[in-house]
């Protein structure tokens, strides 16, 4: 008999004498699903990813683990997933196909799962947290501590990344909820605006001179170092950019704030910081500051729409309305119930 092939050797017997036989089937446990949630979950996060390496370092497997489930899935499903690269793993028509599908399943599992503990009155689970780099800005040690104080019951993991790779873990399920910088909207996501950051143009200190009195034309000259198209700091840049009717004449990408003010620090072309941290840089006169030209972004937690209501997450939020109190908190806070502590 071969896996999944129902057994149809019947077993008879009668409960009582003179009562009609009763004919039961053996029916074999392989007809169970032949794959988990963990496969589906790998599954996801590759494609998220691009790759195995950065996946499974998210997910917290090792490399051979996370192929396996690949390999095993695609065994299993009867179709591949992915196809080689030379930049990684992209998805094949098929794994684009399904990819949807298994991001509702583990949604479907998580809120399944949810509604268990909510039964228990105790909040409880996994919670995966993106962060960008400043942990001071994100108030990280304070969310963390209430976090754990509360809700010691919840799973918290920080990922960090950029806004561009966080908001793309959050649309894709691979996290849960995050810190994110940016003002555009974000369709399929709640962003909750939490902060107005003003950012300012800085240079390399030793171009001091040059661009004391500077017109626009000029700067427009001078490399300019930025992250990739999309990214929060291109956002500003662009928006500065044509507010000043001019465009750089060559732009270099960098693929974070650290990047970008080592770079401008190293005499590698202009670039935008924080406006704090600017100041700070320029006492220590690692890099200069133009004093014209200034950049506002957004900082924002966002989650995925449709989800406010499950009980980690809805607990994270109560804590974020504490401490960071603005109107768009406190919209939201009108449409989520408290959520219960272990503590009084």
């Amino acid at each position: 008999m071969s896996p999944g092939d129902v057994d149809d050797t019947a077993l008879e017997f009668s409960p009582e004498p003179g009562s009609r036989a009763i004919r039961i089937f053996r029916i074999p446990l392989s007809v169970n699903p032949k794959f988990d949630l963990h496969q589906l979950r790998t599954f996801v996060s590759v494609a998220d990813a691009g790759g195995l390496s950065h996946a499974a370092r998210r997910i917290h497997l090792s490399q051979p683990a996370a192929s396996a489930h690949i390999k095993s899935l695609e065994r299993v499903l009867g179709v591949a997933l992915f196809v080689r690269r030379a930049n990684g793993l992209a998805l094949t028509r098929d794994g684009a196909m399904l990819l949807p599908e298994a991001q509702r399943i583990l949604a479907a599992a998580a809120e399944f799962s949810a509604h268990a503990q909510r039964l228990q009155g105790q909040v409880a689970g996994r919670l995966r947290l993106g962060a960008i780099l400043d942990p001071v800005l994100l108030r990280l040690g304070a969310l963390m501590s209430r976090m754990v104080a509360r809700h010691p019951m919840i799973e918290m993991e920080i990922h960090h990344g950029s806004s561009l790779s966080l908001i793309a873990g959050v649309r894709s399920g691979a996290i849960d909820a995050g810190f994110v910088l940016g003002a555009r909207p974000l369709p399929g996501i709640v962003a909750l605006p939490l902060k107005s950051l003003e950012y300012r143009i800085i240079a390399p200190a030793a171009w001091k001179k040059k661009l004391v009195g500077a017109r626009w034309a000029e700067i427009a000259r001078l490399p300019w170092i930025s992250t990739p198209r999309d990214g929060s700091h291109y956002q500003m840049a662009s928006e500065l950019f044509a507010r000043h009717r001019f465009e750089p004449v060559k732009v270099i990408e960098a693929d974070s704030e650290t990047a970008i003010s080592s770079l401008v620090a190293a005499g590698v072309g202009l670039g935008l910081m924080r406006a704090d941290l600017a100041a700070v840089a320029a006492t220590e006169q690692k890099i200069f500051v133009y004093p014209a030209g200034r950049a506002r972004t957004l900082l924002r937690f966002v989650i995925p729409e449709g989800r406010e209501g499950e009980p980690a997450l809805r607990a994270t939020l109560e804590v974020v309305r504490e401490l960071w109190r603005t109107r768009g908190q406190r919209a939201l806070a009108r449409r989520l119930s408290p959520v219960p502590s272990t503590y009084p």
